[in-house]
């Protein structure tokens, strides 16, 4: 499993700070969605996604990290709760180790 970050516009991925590629085997693999979301915060991205994928891309899922905001907005998510929904993608997967480190804290 690959956890990346894709531009919501372009489906550019981060491949490095302040660079973008098409190519998602030249993007940059955070491993563990907290560490997507401090480059995120680092970096002052807007308009990205989680892009969660798979050796079978069928599996392969999107979460938005556009919803959070760190003003604590009535009806956001906080960012400490990012990457809490990657869970489901993992037990929809037949033969997976269900206890990876896929949350924020």
């Amino acid at each position: 499993m690959k956890i990346l970050l894709q531009h919501t516009r372009t489906g550019l991925y981060v491949s490095a700070p302040g660079e973008w590629a098409v190519d998602l085997h030249l993007a940059t693999d955070f491993q563990h969605s907290k560490k997507a979301v401090d480059f995120a915060r680092q970096h002052r991205l807007t308009d990205v996604q989680f892009a969660v994928r798979f050796i079978d891309s069928k599996f392969d899922e999107h979460f938005p990290l556009s919803a959070a905001s760190p003003h604590g907005l009535p009806g956001r998510r906080q960012p400490e709760d990012l990457g809490k929904d990657l869970p489901k993608v993992v037990k929809k997967l037949p033969g997976v180790v269900r206890n990876l480190p896929v949350g924020g804290r």
